[in-house]
């Protein structure tokens, strides 16, 4: 057995196709392997480029950092197939590391991510129809971060940690799927409850959203 080969693991039932990352990783004769980021997207329904976002470096070593804050050491491998491979610790992932809860939670995210861009268009279409323009857009999108988190985008942005997407977007920092949730709530309710003006709508707006996820104003 070779650094770089890719071999078939049995755990619990499944068959995960893996590399292996030291032939006598675990001990004489038992390998430590890990998953490409392509095998993670195939076994965990994670994209690939979702995965990228989450590698970070630390004392010169890349690790991926899961949405639980649990994180996985990641290793460059030239492969048996010639291929280069991001390989992610196989061994910690399957003893329960990356759970299906992890799974459920990301998914969940990426759900409401997208569904909450359909309300965030309804939204600045109010605000263009009331004149805004440029900085006023992200007026009152801190003005709705800080009166359901208490940070503004800025600091929204160097407080979490990126999930997915455009660095230069707050909402991707949100770390659980309740919080944009609660934003696209939010927007929606702006739009719904708008009158002729803007604060009050978006004052009235924070003040149910805060009621229905955080149980009280």
């Amino acid at each position: 057995m070779k650094v770089g080969q890719r071999i078939t693991l049995s755990f619990e039932g499944r068959e995960f196709d893996v590399i292996v990352i030291d032939p006598n990783g675990l001990g004489e004769g038992q390998p430590s392997v890990g998953f490409g980021y392509r095998m993670m997207e195939l076994h965990a329904g994670l994209p690939a480029s979702t995965l990228s976002t989450w590698a970070f470096d630390k004392d010169g070593v890349t690790y991926l950092k899961l949405p639980s804050s649990k994180e996985l050491r990641v290793f460059d491998i030239l492969g048996s197939d010639n291929n280069n491979y991001k390989v992610v610790e196989a061994y910690v992932a399957l003893k329960g590391v990356y759970t299906e809860k992890d799974s459920r939670a990301t998914t969940r995210w990426l759900e409401e991510r997208q569904l909450g861009k359909i309300t965030r268009k309804l939204y600045t279409d109010l605000l263009q129809a009331q004149g805004c323009k440029d900085y006023d857009y992200a007026y009152w999108t801190d003005y709705i971060y800080t009166g359901l988190f208490g940070m503004k985008a800025s600091e929204m942005k160097s407080v979490w940690d990126l999930v997915d997407g455009d660095p230069n977007i707050a909402r991707n920092y949100i770390p659980k799927a309740e919080g944009l949730e609660a934003v696209k709530y939010c927007e929606d309710m702006v739009v719904r409850v708008f009158v002729d003006d803007l604060q009050e709508a978006h004052d009235l707006a924070i003040n149910l959203t805060k009621r229905k996820f955080l149980g009280g104003a």
